[in-house]
């Protein structure tokens, strides 16, 4: 157990800057597709990560929201030191299968009033597309999504705009 949060810590850290899921070190793959989005209001992470948790359930994925655990190994070994991150505010979520199809979400890199949101084909491209298609379709009738150009990690959004 001890060595799997290493991993995953590992993947959310080695991935932050680059590519913010932790299915894509699991799959050894990268994502197909990748959007970010600011939110409005005090209670978008718990709202987001519900409707994640239904769309996982949707596509019988595994979801593990690991935020608390990875917050307390990324401030025990530092990587928090540079940033005002908060725990409340802290996102690492993933939902996958055993062949690596599924998303993960974070703001490790990003602000606290952002996420960006990966997926992963796995192998299976057309379920997965139809996955991405019907988790963005849900989250835009609340937030302002944003493409993540490919082949790009996500950068921080401006979000003085979405209060």
């Amino acid at each position: 157990m001890g060595r799997k949060i290493y991993v995953l810590a590992g993947c959310a850290v080695g991935l932050a800057g680059l590519l913010l899921t932790a299915t894509a070190c699991n799959a050894g793959q990268g994502p197909f597709r990748q959007v970010q989005f600011c939110f409005v209001g005090q209670s978008d992470i718990p709202q987001l990560k519900d409707r994640l948790k239904q769309v996982a359930a949707d596509y019988h994925l595994a979801y593990r929201d690991i935020s608390d655990t990875a917050f307390d190994q990324l401030k025990r070994t530092g990587v928090l030191s540079k940033q005002n991150k908060s725990r409340s505010a802290y996102i690492d979520v993933y939902a996958d299968r055993e062949d690596g199809m599924g998303f993960g979400a974070g703001n490790l890199s990003l602000g606290d009033d952002q996420v960006a949101i990966a997926f992963t084909a796995g192998g299976d491209l057309a379920t997965a597309q139809r996955l991405a298609g019907q988790t963005v379709a849900e989250l835009q009738k609340t937030w302002q999504i944003h493409e993540v150009a490919a082949n790009s990690g996500a950068f921080p959004l401006d979000c003085s705009h979405a209060r």
